[in-house]
């Protein structure tokens, strides 16, 4: 009703109701605030964590520029559960002094809101005669990026892969070289983003200067490949082998590279039944997938289907094979154990669509848009699906923000005040979980411990490699912590029926279990999501049947 009531107010001929125009842009506006309004509702002074691992992702960015907010030796390192690019980019809310946990809110709102619109902008920006037209193409973008979300240090890369269509060849491998090398170790699937998305831009869309001297788009093509490759593949091998000391145990080869990537792949678990409906994620992500980008790519071959723009056997070629790469490997990283319940690793592919959107639309979607009554219902019905779509279900899921009630919260955080200043002259205090009281300066004078945060933990347990978990282990069998800040553990194996079951049983089974074999809660709050334990003063040898780690040594 909201959408049709703009459409009506901003119809321009006063003996029609509606035009269809009018309903694409009252729906492209309202879908727009809407989406926005409802990510930046999490800007809150709430002081835990509004999602599970929220307050602990807002400790691994402050350790770039807001490492002198704890107690711990500078020059000791503190390692994070993080790639460091992403730390960097969200840890420049740091910089600015005092920050409070509502600002590092919208910093990080900003951070997943304003890149998708910079990417659109520059993606769409094709209409010298209607100014507007690049602003709501980039409105539309987030929208469909919002679909992920996606992370932002992948945004900004492709943000700098787009730009260098537009430069000269050598600065334009240059860009495409920096982004791969970075993308490359940040993860190693990203290393193929720039690569594809530029030969997808050139080679189909015929993207590059109109003064360039290479207009050829084969060369310019294989130019990129080349670059992509020694710096998103070799460049990586031979900056590892030289920051080791021995050759030996780094060897400057393509193959150990391909090794070790295959050895990481064989170490996960991989769960394919949640490519289709399941309790993680009721509606599976390959159907997910499907209502994220067939409309998009629908419209797409429509448009070519009209003769308007025709592609080589070539071209079709590159089109299929590269989204199918790209396809392939986002799967398979979705299926991974831990990897969410959302299409945010098929990152690489939402944002290769969104440029063969882009290019569509420099070869003539854009009169589609703006002329949509010259088309017969199938493409009007397509247009209003394919920017009502990306925001219904974020529509129709919205709810207020609830939050527990401000006393339960201020004497949550006394009481976790009071027991540091009981503990403290006991021994040292770990905060598996809610590190980000100590982040913003909400629980004072505790001497940081970096290791066995919450992240770390879940995937030590995860992988399943138990030889990781020994030193934390041992520690727990010492009592070496007089206090443990932690979420709520309890022993609750669930059966396959419940979202994330695999990840609470490897939890269950290889953290809150040895831990509440040696530790025991003291307090413990379900709604805020705390809990406070102390060393047990009796020795456990078991625990629901299963002997604890060390307890022969006990």
């Amino acid at each position: 009703m909201s959408i049709l009531t703009m459409a009506w107010l901003s119809t321009a001929k006063p003996k029609e109701w509606f035009e269809w125009q009018s309903i694409l842009l009252s729906a492209l506006v309202f879908c727009s605030i809407f989406t926005l309004s409802s990510l930046f509702q999490s800007v809150v002074s709430y002081p835990f964590p509004l999602y599970w691992s929220e307050g602990n992702r807002f400790w691994d960015y402050s350790l770039v520029f807001g490492r002198d907010r704890y107690i711990y030796p500078l020059d000791q390192p503190i390692p994070a559960q993080v790639e460091e690019l992403r730390q960097f980019i969200w840890g420049l809310a740091f910089l600015w002094p005092g920050l409070s946990i509502q600002g590092m809110r919208l910093w990080d709102s900003l951070l997943m809101t304003f890149p998708y619109i910079l990417l659109g902008f520059f993606i769409f920006n094709r209409s010298n005669k209607h100014h507007w037209l690049p602003l709501l193409c980039a409105l539309w973008s987030f929208l469909f990026l919002n679909q992920g979300p996606i992370y932002t240090d992948l945004v900004l890369a492709a943000v700098l892969v787009v730009i260098s269509l537009y430069l000269p060849l050598i600065p334009q491998l240059g860009l495409v070289g920096i982004t791969s090398y970075l993308l490359a170790i940040e993860r190693n699937h990203w290393m193929v983003a720039p690569t594809i998305w530029s030969i997808l831009a050139i080679f189909i869309g015929g993207f590059f200067p109109s003064h360039a001297k290479v207009k050829n788009p084969w060369w310019r093509s294989i130019s990129v490949a080349i670059t992509g490759f020694l710096f998103g593949f070799i460049l990586p091998i031979l900056i590892h082998h030289f920051n080791k000391s021995s050759a030996a145990t780094s060897p400057v080869s393509v193959a150990a590279r391909m090794i070790d990537i295959n050895s990481r792949l064989n170490a996960y678990t991989f769960i394919w039944n949640r490519l289709l409906p399941n309790p993680t994620n009721p509606m599976g992500i390959l159907p997910m997938l499907g209502f994220a980008i067939l409309p998009v790519l629908l419209l797409i071959f429509l448009f070519i289907r009209e003769k308007t723009w025709r592609l080589s056997i070539w071209q079709w070629l590159v089109f299929i094979s590269f989204n199918a790469i790209l396809f392939i490997v986002g799967m398979v990283v979705s299926v991974k154990i831990g990897a969410g319940n959302n299409l945010h690793n098929l990152d690489m592919l939402l944002i290769g669509v969104l440029i063969s959107a882009g290019i569509t639309w420099k070869k003539g979607l854009m009169n589609w848009f703006l002329n949509p009554e010259t088309k017969n219902i199938l493409i009007k019905l397509l247009l209003l699906i394919i920017i009502i779509l990306p925001a219904f279900s974020g529509i129709t899921s919205a709810r207020p923000l609830q939050l527990p009630d401000q006393w339960v919260v201020k004497d949550a955080l006394q009481k976790v005040q009071d027991a540091v200043n009981i503990a403290l002259p006991n021994g040292e205090i770990l905060f598996i979980d809610h590190r980000q009281l100590l982040t913003f300066g909400v629980i004072q004078n505790v001497r940081l411990v970096p290791e066995y945060e919450k992240k770390q933990l879940m995937n030590m347990a995860i992988d399943g490699k138990l030889d990781r978990l020994q030193n934390f282990y041992r520690d727990l069998i010492k009592r070496r912590f007089s206090l443990i800040v932690s979420e709520v553990l309890e022993v609750n194996f669930q059966k396959s029926t419940k979202p994330f079951s695999e990840e609470n049983n490897a939890w269950v089974s290889h953290i809150t279990m040895p831990i509440i074999c040696y530790y025991e809660p003291f307090y413990t709050n379900r709604e805020i999501g705390l809990q406070l334990l102390i060393p047990r003063e009796d020795i456990a040898i078991g625990f629901n049947g299963r002997l604890c780690p060390g307890a022969a040594q006990e």
